[in-house]
């Protein structure tokens, strides 16, 4: 079996969802969708993204990274 290497940028991205203080810019690789956030100073799950997606909390698997703090409901804690 031959696989195939994809290349792509989060500069061209397959899809952008934008929503108030962020946006996320997603890639289809592979029959998976990967997502880079950009959150603006003032963002909360709570108020921007939970009226879209209808959970308490977000529910999407994640590597952080970048300058914020990260709290999950999980009490699981990423950066400053």
């Amino acid at each position: 079996m031959t696989r195939r290497s994809e290349q792509k940028s989060f500069q061209q991205p397959d899809e952008t969802r934008s929503f108030e203080n962020g946006d996320m810019r997603l890639l289809k690789i592979g029959g998976a969708d990967i997502g880079m956030l950009t959150l603006r100073p003032g963002w909360r799950w709570s108020e921007h993204v939970k009226p879209i997606a209808g959970t308490d909390l977000c529910e999407a698997r994640r590597r952080a990274g970048g300058r914020r703090g990260l709290v999950w409901g999980n009490a699981g804690r990423c950066g400053p």
